[in-house]
């Protein structure tokens, strides 16, 4: 019986160290994960402003392409009004 009181003795002592174990390891990866998010949330805050800079300035871009596009489409038109008049 002596025997078997050691083996439950260490199966008890190998189960207390298992859990210490766990909640140590727990407690590594939830720091870990901590730490992942604060510089997810870092990395976030810096490029999102430079992509919205990047996109308002496309869409001035645009904007000013578009302007262009339309002044040119005036101008054919204009041009090709003014030799039909004058063909006719």
């Amino acid at each position: 019986m002596g025997d078997e009181n050691l083996s439950m003795m260490q199966l008890f002592e190998f189960m207390k160290a298992s859990e210490k174990k766990r909640e140590t390891d727990a407690a590594a990866l939830s720091e870990k994960l901590g730490a992942i998010q604060v510089s997810q949330a870092e990395l976030a805050g810096s490029w999102k402003p430079k992509v919205d800079q990047a996109i308002g300035d496309l869409s001035s871009a645009i904007d000013y392409l578009k302007e262009r596009v339309e002044h040119i489409d005036r101008q054919v038109t204009t041009a090709v009004e003014g030799r039909a008049m004058g063909q006719r």
